[in-house]
């Protein structure tokens, strides 16, 4: 067990050097992810908990819920498939919206004016 206090010092002790690299405030903490994915996941899951409340006491099943989207660039990776499919949010909320010179791209700017 020594070994896993160990990297969770480590962890603490990294994410010090980088809150003092960006300047941000000592009571900022935060999570290194071993992989873009499970970080992917994680933003997801938070971002599910603002939306639908409760859904981590009562779960999705059988609950009349909002109408949820997730956005992203059409370049994405496929872990944002992955994650809307195992957060419950399924794939047809998934917008995957065409880059171009701008950003945001118009494309998104329009997208979210209108509730699409």
């Amino acid at each position: 067990m020594a070994h896993v206090a160990a990297a969770t010092e480590l962890e603490q002790v990294a994410l010090g050097w980088l809150r003092k690299l960006l300047g941000l405030p000592d009571a900022f903490q935060g999570v290194i992810y071993d992989t873009a994915s499970i970080s992917t996941l994680h933003a997801l899951a938070a971002a599910r908990e603002v939306a639908v409340p409760e859904v981590r006491a009562r779960g999705l099943a059988g609950r009349p819920l909002p109408a949820l989207a997730v956005y992203c660039s059409e370049h994405a990776h496929s872990s944002v498939d992955k994650a809307v499919i195992a957060l419950g949010l399924g794939q047809q909320s998934l917008r995957r919206i065409p880059t171009d010179a701008e950003f945001p791209p118009a494309s998104l700017r329009a997208c979210a004016g209108n509730g699409r």
